[in-house]
């Protein structure tokens, strides 16, 4: 009888998100990256986040500080090559000038996700749909009641796309490319408050900086 112990890795990554733009913009929060959460091939990305917007106290939108806060969670094979998407996200950005009052953004997303790629089971080919619902509201007294600065209201959305991934997984860092596409749309009186159709594209390129291994 032969018996063999497999001790999987699992990586644990905190950092802090730091940046600032010319015109007077900045942020600061932190993150955490967990790969391979519990040996599944899962991963969790949670982030929270404070930010100025652009222009500092000269914002012509007056806006005060942001919070941003969002959780991420990926499970790509949950029954054979199919996988699980799931995030979460609460964006909350207070108008000062004229109106006081707080613009509050909540978005829930599902995505069902496909491996078309064979070979490591983190990489290549993988295709989704996807089902968001997202939410506007503004808060406070001064909450305008134009029609046209009014909250958006709640929209709900089916969206697909896919992406690619080449990374290769150092102790302190990675390596390698990863990019992607997806649409989303939504439309008016069908779950929705409004019409709404949405494109992004990706594109992460990760490469050694100096002779230093995992220095990236």
């Amino acid at each position: 009888r032969q018996v063999i112990k497999v001790k999987e890795k699992i990586f644990i990554l905190p950092f802090p998100r730091l940046d600032a733009t010319s015109d007077g913009g900045y942020g600061y929060g932190v993150q955490l990256n967990w790969n391979n959460v519990w040996g599944l091939n899962h991963t969790f990305r949670p982030y929270f986040e404070r930010r100025q917007p652009s222009e500092g106290k000269d914002d012509p939108e007056k806006r005060g500080v942001q919070t941003r806060t969002q959780l991420r969670y990926s499970a790509p094979f949950v029954y054979g090559k199919f996988g699980i998407d799931a995030a979460a996200g609460y964006f909350k950005t207070p108008y000062l000038e004229p109106l006081r009052y707080d613009q509050t953004t909540t978005f829930l997303t599902t995505s069902l996700t496909r491996k078309f790629s064979e070979g490591r089971t983190s990489q290549g080919w993988t295709g989704f749909t996807s089902l968001t619902w997202n939410n506007e509201e503004h808060d406070g007294a001064g909450a305008p009641t134009d029609p046209d600065q009014k909250a958006k209201g709640h929209a709900v959305s089916l969206g697909a796309g896919a992406y690619y991934r080449d990374l290769h997984f150092n102790v302190y860092s990675d390596e390698g490319v990863a990019w992607g596409f997806h649409v989303a749309s939504a439309t008016e009186d069908i779950a929705s408050d409004y019409d709404v159709t949405q494109y992004g594209a990706s594109y992460y390129r990760y490469f050694n900086v100096g002779e230093t291994p995992h220095q990236n």
